[in-house]
């Protein structure tokens, strides 16, 4: 599978470097040990939870069609249907995960590309009471998570409310593209957040008009971008 780190990917998924996932329900890591466990991977790409709020314009939509990705494109929205991690600790809890996005996507014809903006995201998970046993108050659930901070509140005997939030962050790289039938791979001149080697992705397209899609190909999950002319 290909390394997935254009683009908002940097901000996103590359970011679960730590592995820290310590579940407040798990027998040999309870809430306030300090060992470190690893027994929920809030990034594993097998699950996913159960019920995800998409925005009201449902940017995880897509269906391949190739064309033309030649252009100045102002980006409006982004898919980042992924795992949370959630469901492996509570299967019944929900969530609600918005990305906001904004910026440019410049493919020329010579086979170069830039992109300059900003991307943040939050999620939004609610875990019901059957699933606070042992749990004496919801902050103990702030050692699970996917990426960047979380705080979790609320009453035990009700609901926990758990927000995990990545505030904005650039959105700025620079490399090559090139066309792989209707596929394009876009490499990174400097890779995941400017901190390795060039690095490709391979993305289906579709462009219709003003229009541009683009999805990470090969993923068990959605990662993509919609964009406007």
């Amino acid at each position: 599978m290909r390394t997935a780190t254009v683009f908002l990917i940097f901000a996103a998924c590359s970011s679960n470097d730590d592995d820290d996932d310590t579940s407040p329900n798990d027998s040999d890591d309870t809430p306030g040990d300090t060992d470190g466990g690893n027994d929920t991977d809030a990034g594993d790409t097998d699950t996913d939870v159960g019920d995800t709020d998409l925005p009201s314009e449902d940017f995880c939509a897509f269906t391949q069609c190739g064309g033309d990705v030649v252009g100045t494109w102002n980006l409006i929205g982004a898919c980042l249907d992924i795992p949370t991690g959630w469901e492996a600790v509570c299967p019944t809890a929900t969530a609600e995960v918005t990305v906001d996005v904004t910026g440019i996507f410049v493919f020329d014809a010579a086979g170069t590309y830039t992109t300059d903006g900003t991307t943040a995201y939050e999620s939004v998970v609610t875990i019901p009471a059957e699933c606070n046993v042992g749990v004496t108050d919801c902050s103990d659930w702030e050692g699970v998570g996917l990426i960047g901070g979380i705080e979790c509140t609320g009453d035990v005997a009700v609901a926990c409310i758990c927000t995990t939030t990545i505030p904005p962050s650039p959105l700025t790289n620079a490399g090559t593209w090139m066309y792989v039938g209707e596929d394009v791979e876009v490499t990174s001149d400097t890779g995941a957040r400017g901190t390795g080697g060039p690095i490709s992705t391979l993305y289906e397209t579709c462009q219709e008009a003003d229009r541009l899609q683009m999805f990470v190909k090969g993923l068990p999950f959605k990662i993509g971008f919609t964009l406007e002319r």
